[in-house]
């Protein structure tokens, strides 16, 4: 049977090596054309493929060249199996439309799916689902500081903060910084054991970030530590001279101050993990918020917005990566 191989670097070659098992879900028995990854063959229809991917439409090309008779048409390629069947499973669906939005969580891809969409969408050019799955983790490890701000989670709702790591890995595949530095951001806010042994996918394969953006984020942890401390302090401090009277009866705005350097005393909570953009929501520093007088609160919540924007430009500084794309913020708002 006519078989074409591709390797990494898209060369085609003839190979008679064969599939050693079929998958269990992917295989249609009146498929016209097997893929083979990993020794496993998927079975499906060369058509529905051809029209979502230029690529493997010149593979399957290539493939028909001195083919005769009823053989089947074979194609070996060199990525993971996992990643195939999570990108056929979709291609095979007719309507590419990837389940990100009108969803509930668990009917939004996991991070292992979404992977597999970038790295084969972008190699194999399948552009519906590349675009979308990049837009998808674009609109989480947002750049833009407005966006961020408003986000109530970091990460899509299957993913969990160890799975930046294949977020990051992905930004260096496409070239895209200031989704590095968001995703890198993000690896920092990791458990440390679970940053250093990287994504565990399902296949067994591990995944993990490259020395070089280790590195930067066992550098940029204190840093944004510090970040963190320096904020709250600039934002807590001018209370301790306030005069003014808080709503409590006989508790006054720098009581409330004083209570709350008490409360950063004695909570490390606050500076770990070192996340220069959390607020104080559930904590009894809120509740101490709470007693200020209105015209304290409004001069806290101006000195805090302050500071989170003062964070979000020297955030490029803080991560130890140079980020021309970032964009910036007026830090008076």
């Amino acid at each position: 049977m006519p078989v074409v191989f591709v390797d990494t670097e898209d060369r085609v070659e003839e190979t008679p090596s064969a599939a050693e098992t079929n998958d269990d879900e992917v295989w249609l028995d009146d498929g016209s054309v097997t893929l083979v990854a990993q020794g496993i063959g998927f079975r499906v229809y060369k058509g529905i493929l051809a029209k979502q991917s230029s690529v493997l439409t010149d593979l399957f090309g290539k493939a028909q060249e001195g083919r005769t008779g009823q053989e089947d048409l074979v194609v070996h390629l060199p990525d993971s199996s996992r990643d195939w069947r999570h990108v056929l499973r979709v291609c095979m669906s007719h309507n590419v439309t990837l389940r990100l939005r009108d969803a509930t969580p668990m009917q939004t891809p996991s991070a292992e799916e979404v992977f597999a969409y970038v790295r084969l969408g972008r190699k194999y050019k399948i552009e519906a689902i590349y675009e979308q799955a990049m837009e998808y983790l674009k609109s989480y490890f947002n750049p833009d500081y407005n966006h961020f701000y408003q986000q109530d989670i970091w990460t899509p709702p299957r993913f969990r903060y160890v799975d930046a790591i294949g977020v990051v890995n992905i930004a260096r595949l496409t070239s895209d910084e200031p989704l590095r530095l968001m995703a890198l951001l993000v690896c920092c806010l990791t458990d440390s054991t679970e940053l250093l042994t990287g994504i565990a996918y399902s296949d067994g394969e591990v995944e993990t970030l490259s020395p070089e953006d280790l590195a930067l984020c066992w550098v940029a942890r204190p840093k944004l530590s510090t970040a963190r401390l320096r904020s709250i302090l600039r934002i807590v401090t001018p209370l301790l001279a306030s005069p003014c009277a808080s709503r409590k009866e006989g508790f006054g705005c720098r009581d409330a101050a004083q209570c709350i350097m008490g409360e950063l005393h004695t909570n490390a909570t606050f500076l770990e993990p070192g996340n220069p953009f959390m607020g104080f929501n559930g904590s009894e520093i809120e509740e101490l918020l709470v007693t200020l007088c209105e015209r304290c609160r409004a001069s806290t919540a101006a000195r805090h917005s302050k500071q989170h924007r003062a964070a979000w430009n020297d955030l490029p500084a803080l991560m130890g990566m140079p980020c021309p794309e970032w964009k910036m913020v007026d830090i008076d708002g």
